[in-house]
């Protein structure tokens, strides 16, 4: 058959279109390679956790010092928190020598590794506050952090 000038349109030779819901069978390859990795991190075992290392019982704990000096009359007043013995610096010139002692003492209680926080009002002499740090320095402290004041 021939067909006519005025019919509708003519045969093509052409593949259909396919709708947007068929799935595409031309690549079954990609599904099944997807499907697989899917299964082989599946299957792949957890990594293991780290496990700590217990701490000898025969090592000092690190501790924190708390060192306060505050001020008192024309000198001022070095403590220890958590002790009882204070250090009075008040220009006598036995201070360094009773600092020492303060300060040895609390090593023999915490590591010299301990952290020692240092808290010092701006109304303390700046003098006083470098004996009491060259005291720590000399009984083993060296990791010294300073306390801010509260706004």
């Amino acid at each position: 058959m021939v067909p006519r000038a005025n019919s509708r349109k003519p045969l093509a030779l052409t593949p259909a279109r396919r709708s947007a819901n068929v799935p595409d069978v031309r690549r079954p390859h990609l599904f099944f390679l997807f499907v697989l990795l899917l299964l082989a991190c599946a299957r792949r075992p957890a990594p293991p956790s780290p496990v700590a290392e217990p701490v000898p019982a025969t090592e000092k704990r690190l501790q924190r010092l708390v060192v306060r000096v505050d001020p008192e009359g024309g000198g001022a007043r070095v403590s220890i928190e958590g002790r009882d013995e204070t250090v009075l610096l008040d220009g006598r010139g036995r201070e360094d020598v009773e600092l020492e002692r303060l300060f040895q003492r609390a090593s023999a209680d915490a590591p010299a590794a301990s952290v020692v926080i240092f808290d010092a009002p701006s109304s303390v002499h700046y003098e006083q506050v470098v004996q009491v740090l060259d005291s720590l320095h000399k009984a083993g402290f060296t990791n010294i952090a300073f306390a801010s004041a509260h706004p």
